[in-house]
């Protein structure tokens, strides 16, 4: 991800959620707990997934 994205989404999911479900009421925000993964490994994490599929379907011959 670009530099501060995590933090800029999440700043305004919880505008959004204030907004639109809340009512404007803040008192309630504090409930309401967002968390955006932002690991550093990330852009390997396709990759991964897909090498332990693989290694998973490895021994059942009708996926082959």
């Amino acid at each position: 991800m670009y530099p501060g994205l995590p933090s800029r989404m999440e700043k305004e999911i919880k505008q959004l959620w204030l907004t639109k479900v809340l009512g404007g009421n803040p008192e309630r925000l504090n409930k309401f707990k967002v968390r955006i993964e932002d690991p550093p490994r990330r852009r390997h994490m396709v990759f991964l997934g897909g090498a332990v599929l693989a290694n998973i379907m490895a021994d059942k011959e009708s996926m082959w």
